[in-house]
């Protein structure tokens, strides 16, 4: 790993949640592979092009070649669902008796982008969620987007789930610390005949994420709301580097990883897990309990991306350093 891991703990602790680690580590990986040295996968070289070309060909077949008309991924485009979501939304807080102002909305997006990821890790291929309005059923990533922005439409994130749709997450840290299983279940149509894989592992991520909005007011102001996140940044200006939004997401949201996660320095590192193959083949010890880390932090990757739509369609600002 990069020198500046060895120099002490919480050092080390802050590289490994930086981006540069993230692409340190992968390439620390990709250097076993043609060697044969990991545990699960095979490498291939002469396959790349095929690879490639088969991606390419996709690409092409939905977009042509406007590769400028390739939407980010993110959360808006996530939440579509078989119409538009998101700007019905944002018309219907525009249109109402007393409309918030454009950061509000951009406040409002986030608070709903956050939980929305939170609750998307994976559904399994059982479950299903019917929206009667349109008489459509969607599975997967796409049924836990439609079903996170129904439940944020009926308040389910909120401390007081009869404030009107355009306040509806009013107290948000002390709603969601009341989320529980069976509340997930039943606002997600679960049953023995619609099983979702890893209800308890949502609760828990929603619940954390209660505690993270307290402890962490630099980061989410007095009212404790995911959306304050976007204005505490240093110097919050049309202009935004896109580190300085990752770097307020992984520390604002450190909390709500279980405590069983690897930590270091006791700063607890994340979406972070130890990789054999590394450990097994590394040059030198390594300073994180004897393992090499594989960096993931998928978690806030997704996030930070899904972030990026509503500050530059809602708020005008240019995100710096994609």
């Amino acid at each position: 790993m990069n020198p500046i891991v060895s120099d002490s703990p919480k050092q080390t602790a802050a590289y490994l949640r930086t981006l540069p680690a993230i692409c340190e580590c992968c390439g620390s990986v990709h250097e076993l592979t043609p060697k044969g040295l990991l545990d699960y996968f095979d490498y291939h070289p002469n396959k790349e092009t095929d690879a490639a070309a088969f991606c390419v060909s996709i690409i092409k077949r939905d977009f042509g070649n406007d590769f400028a008309a390739i939407p980010p991924h993110g959360r808006w485009m996530h939440l579509y669902g078989g119409r538009p979501r998101v700007q019905p939304l944002i018309d219907h807080w525009r249109s109402s008796a007393n409309p918030p102002d454009t950061k509000e909305i951009c406040r409002q997006l986030i608070n709903l982008f956050l939980v929305s990821v939170l609750l998307d890790a994976g559904a399994g291929n059982a479950w299903w969620f019917h929206e009667s309005s349109l008489g459509q059923t969607f599975s997967r990533s796409e049924g836990l987007g439609v079903a996170s922005i129904a439940m944020f439409e009926q308040g389910f994130f909120s401390g007081d789930a009869a404030t009107p749709i355009n306040r509806l997450t009013v107290g948000i840290a002390e709603g969601l610390s009341r989320i529980t299983a069976p509340k997930i279940a039943s606002a997600m149509k679960v049953s023995d005949a619609n099983l979702i894989v890893g209800l308890e592992g949502r609760t828990s991520l929603l619940v954390n994420l209660s505690k993270a909005l307290n402890a962490n007011s630099t980061y989410f102001g007095n009212s404790a709301r995911p959306g304050n996140l976007t204005f505490s940044m240093p110097a919050p200006s049309p202009h935004v580097h896109s580190f300085a939004l990752w770097t307020a997401l992984i520390d604002g949201l450190a909390w709500i990883w279980p405590r069983t996660r690897m930590t270091l320095g006791g700063v607890a590192l994340g979406d972070v897990w130890p990789c054999a193959a590394l450990a097994k083949h590394a040059s030198a010890p390594s300073p994180a309990a004897g393992n090499d880390p594989i960096l993931f932090h998928k978690l806030t990757g997704s996030t930070t991306y899904s972030l990026f739509k509503p500050i530059e369609k809602v708020l005008g600002w240019r995100l710096e350093g994609l």
